[in-house]
C-alpha cells in the first residue's frame, strides 16, 4: 500500500493529522488561558472601588494591559489579542472541538 492509499484509508493515522492537531490543540489551550487571563483582570479592574482596599489596582491595571512585562508585555498582549482573533475568523477552534 502506497503512503497515499494509507493517507485515503486511514487519515487519522497519518503523523501529520496528529502533528497538525497538536499544534492546534495547544494553540487552543493558549488561547483559553489568555482569554480567562484578560476576562478576570478586566472583571476585577470594573470593580475596582470594591477591590481596592484590598489588592493594588495598579499592579491589576499592569497586568491586563501590559502582562506585567512593560512595552514588551503589550505587544505580547497585542499578538494573543491578533492570534485569538484570527483563529476566531478562521475557525481553527473548530478543529480542536471536533477531534
Amino acid at each position: 500500500m502506497t503512503v497515499w492509499q494509507r493517507w485515503l484509508q486511514y487519515p487519522e493515522k497519518s503523523r501529520v493529522r496528529h502533528g497538525s492537531f497538536q499544534l492546534y490543540y495547544w494553540m487552543g489551550m493558549g488561547a483559553a488561558l489568555y482569554v480567562f487571563l484578560m476576562s478576570v483582570s478586566g472583571s476585577m479592574i470594573v470593580y475596582r472601588n470594591e477591590l481596592s482596599k484590598r489588592f493594588s489596582i495598579q499592579w491589576l491595571v499592569n497586568l491586563h494591559e501590559n502582562l506585567l512585562f512593560g512595552p514588551a508585555g503589550r505587544l505580547v498582549n497585542g499578538i494573543g489579542a491578533t492570534g485569538f482573533d484570527v483563529a476566531l475568523l478562521d475557525g481553527s477552534h473548530y478543529m480542536v472541538a471536533g477531534n
